[in-house]
């Protein structure tokens, strides 16, 4: 008697498995269905508007550097992301670079000049560097993209003790 209880438990918990098996099996089947039938499931056209910027199939690329990088360094960066977004724009899509703001550099040490978030404008001609590919300064881009404001947030976190 004690013999046939322990199947009861062994076919149960095995029917519950078949039909979990059952039920993945559909939603993949159906998923696929819906992918392959999606002309691109990773276009911009498919995220939620925000903005005139985005009802215009405007797409954006920003980058940034490590903080300690120098000056050339920054700027051959700039130098392969326009690159990169020339590239982007053979195909008809319409991106913008985002140029990040300038930070403090190392070797920059005077400290009574202002060295947080300063423009590309301080150091190119943005007309020029617009002769190239379409580029807009960091701020410029928030405030199209906020025009509130926002709220900017930033995690700090304190240093994590020094290795052994």
């Amino acid at each position: 008697m004690a013999h046939a209880a322990v199947h009861i438990p062994v076919a149960f918990i095995a029917s519950i498995h078949s039909f979990t098996s059952f039920c993945l099996t559909v939603f993949v089947v159906f998923a696929a269905f819906e992918a392959a039938n999606t002309d691109n499931a990773f276009s911009a056209r498919h995220t939620a508007t925000v903005s005139v910027a985005a009802a215009r199939d405007l797409r954006y690329l920003l980058y940034d550097v490590n903080p300690p990088e120098g000056f050339n360094l920054r700027r051959d960066v700039y130098i392969r992301m326009a690159s990169l977004v020339k590239t982007l724009r053979k195909d008809g899509d319409d991106w913008v670079l985002v140029l990040p703001p300038w930070g403090r550099l190392y070797h920059w040490q005077s400290p009574n000049i202002h060295q947080i978030r300063i423009p590309w404008g301080e150091f190119f001609s943005l007309t020029s560097l617009q002769a190239n590919v379409p580029v807009i300064e960091y701020e410029e881009f928030i405030a199209e993209w906020f025009p509130t404001g926002g709220e900017e947030q930033q995690d700090q976190n304190p240093c994590v003790a020094e290795h052994p």
